[in-house]
């Protein structure tokens, strides 16, 4: 997209618009995620500019019953309330142009100008592809686990699997990200983590071995060492644990606070590393915010953790029970997966139905599942393929009940008026340009959501 705001006066001696067409772009984002979430935005019930607040009823007196002839009435009850106290995060990014680019580009067919409208479009992708992520993931900022380290070719290999982190291998890794290696003691605040590697850019991701090549300085990452993205975690000044700054997701939202999924090996109960804590509260202590969790043990004969031979009955049953036997008035409304899931789908969809379908003028032609489900009970779900879900796993959503709070979209920060502002200190010659957004993604409820996992992929 071509930037359209303020006059970048610091460029003008070396503007030369000209037609972007032709320019080829290095990422394309097209993760829905963010896109089918921001029809909830609320930007009402901030609490002193730091959290945004959700009211949830804890209390309903339920007391009607029969009269009996002559006696009074049942005595009235008292409603209760909580207020989840969700708190806002921030996210910045940055691009920058050179003096030496500015020249370079003066009178070369991509002129300085434009040059830094790409640069501007780039940052703009890049807020978004890191806002799709977070809003998938669990809020901590985790990526994945160190299985080993080459130093030689400062090559990372990771082992996390569905089972025991939530996700595998390099699914939330992407060339260019910034990340931070640690060694985590606890996230209770016992004992310090070690800082193996911080800021240091990835490239090379393999997602088939479960490599990726990071640059910058770095002290050797070990087995068992933890992959954040960058600034995730704050420590405190003693290195122990104080919290996690990204935007709670969707992997913590669609979960029931029964296990810290702290991803340590060998365990099958990979919940959110938030653990019981959800929107400020103990979930544990609210039906309505524990999600159903299925895994093959569950839906059935098989072990969980491990995935097993499937049908659709297995989605039906889950939509069914928020629908007709949930207490939370729940109506699931789309499918969440990812594309690997969703070609799983396709094929079961092909092998368990009849393929073919009869038209309105009575025509017989072959039909498939490609953009929505249809229920057992005739109601259509569109299926949305959104990268960096875990494999094995399809998320049934009650997209209402989400609530994205975003008081300050992403803007450019200004100085003296302009967005490009000259960088000081040891980065003279160099323009800078700050990219800013406040969000969070809350969640009224979450028994209207479930998340169905250890479904085999490749039948």
């Amino acid at each position: 997209m071509a930037w359209t705001g303020d006059t970048l006066a610091l460029l003008e001696a070396y503007m030369n618009e000209r037609d972007m067409r032709d320019v080829v772009p290095a990422v394309v984002d097209r993760n829905p995620l963010l896109a089918r979430v921001e029809s909830k935005y609320d930007a009402a019930d901030y609490f002193l500019g730091k959290y945004a607040v959700i009211r949830m009823k804890t209390a309903v007196p339920y007391n009607v019953a029969p009269r009996v002839e002559a006696g009074d009435v049942p005595l009235p009850g008292q409603h209760a309330f909580e207020a989840m106290r969700v708190r806002l995060r921030e996210y910045t990014g940055s691009t920058g142009i050179t003096q030496n680019e500015m020249e370079q580009a003066a009178g070369q067919p991509l002129a300085a100008g434009v040059l830094a409208e790409e640069k501007l479009a780039d940052c703009i992708a890049d807020m978004r592809r890191t806002l799709n992520m977070e809003l998938g993931g669990d809020g901590t900022g985790r990526l994945a686990r160190v299985a080993s380290w080459n130093g030689t070719t400062k090559t990372v290999t990771v082992d996390n699997t569905i089972a025991d982190f939530g996700w595998s291998g390099c699914a939330r890794i992407r060339d260019g990200m910034k990340v931070d290696i640690y060694t985590v003691a606890d996230i209770t605040g016992s004992s310090a983590w070690t800082v193996k590697c911080s800021g240091v850019t990835v490239s090379n991701v393999n997602r088939a071995l479960g490599t990726f090549v990071v640059s910058g300085s770095t002290a050797p990452p070990a087995d068992g060492d933890f992959v954040f993205l960058s600034n995730s975690v704050t420590l405190t000044s003693d290195g122990k644990f104080s919290s996690f700054n990204g935007c709670q997701g969707l992997m913590n939202i669609v979960d029931d606070g029964a296990t810290t999924g702290w991803g340590s090996g060998g365990d099958t109960n990979n919940g959110s590393w938030y653990g019981t804590t959800f929107q400020g509260v103990d979930r544990t202590l609210y039906p309505q915010l524990q999600a159903k969790i299925l895994k093959a043990n569950d839906w059935g004969t098989g072990t969980a953790g491990t995935p097993a031979s499937w049908d659709l009955a297995v989605i039906n049953d889950a939509i069914r029970w928020v629908d007709e036997e949930g207490d939370g008035d729940g109506d699931v409304s789309a499918l969440y997966m990812n594309g690997r899931m969703r070609d799983c789908l396709m094929r079961k969809a092909a092998n368990e139905q009849n393929p073919f379908v009869t038209t309105d003028d009575g025509k017989i032609v072959p039909g498939m599942y490609i953009e929505q489900f249809r229920t057992s009970n005739g109601k259509l779900l569109p299926i949305i393929p959104i990268t960096g879900l875990p494999n094995n796993t399809i998320y049934a959503v009650t997209e209402r009940d989400f609530k994205l709070y975003w008081p300050v979209k992403p803007s450019w920060y200004k100085r003296n008026g302009q967005i490009w502002a000259e960088s000081p200190g040891a980065r003279n010659m160099t323009y800078e340009a700050w990219l800013r957004t406040v969000i969070q993604l809350g969640a009224r409820r979450c028994d209207n959501c479930v998340r169905i996992e250890d479904l085999l992929d490749t039948e």
